[in-house]
């Protein structure tokens, strides 16, 4: 049985050599746009595509957790009639993170970074609301790594590996 690692730091910016085999987990909105907070990081310096919501992109992995333009449909016909702070429900947030969870299962060599550690995010939720999600997405990959000010709240959780 693996462990739940663990990073420590003030913020995440540029990649490093010592990044080599990290992927930098950012939340996206439906548009892709990565105009704010983690998902502009990663646009600006680790590879984000400008017009990718979700999955693998550059040296990021993308998870859609809010909405910009109510009644937008994406490019694959998924529609999103809200807009705004938790315009992504709980349940679509979970299906990407198992998704998160399966393409980190197939790619060991490398290390997500996933890097909430504030109450304040973009998406409208709150740092234990997110955590539950990836409690309720299922046991944590090894090779997802979670800021250490996180460590408290995901063992009250029950967040396992």
């Amino acid at each position: 049985m693996g462990k739940i690692r663990y990073w420590s730091g003030d913020k995440i910016g540029r990649p490093t050599n010592l990044h080599e085999n990290c992927i930098i987990y950012a939340g996206s909105n439906a548009e892709g746009r990565h105009g704010f907070g983690m998902a502009k990081i990663a646009r600006d310096h680790w590879g984000a595509v400008y017009g990718q919501s979700r999955g693998p992109s550059g040296r990021s992995y993308l998870v859609m957790c809010k909405n910009l333009t109510p009644g937008f449909t994406d490019a694959e016909g998924r529609h999103y009639p809200k807009a705004g702070y938790r315009s992504v429900s709980k349940e679509e947030i979970v299906e990407q993170l198992v998704e998160f969870y399966d393409y980190a299962r197939t790619h060991p060599e490398l290390y997500f970074i996933v890097p909430y550690r504030e109450q304040r995010n973009l998406n409208g939720y709150s740092l234990d609301e997110i955590l539950r999600m990836f409690a309720d997405a299922g046991p944590i990959p090894d090779n997802i790594v979670f800021h250490r000010a996180t460590r408290p709240i995901l063992k009250r959780l029950g967040a396992r590996p």
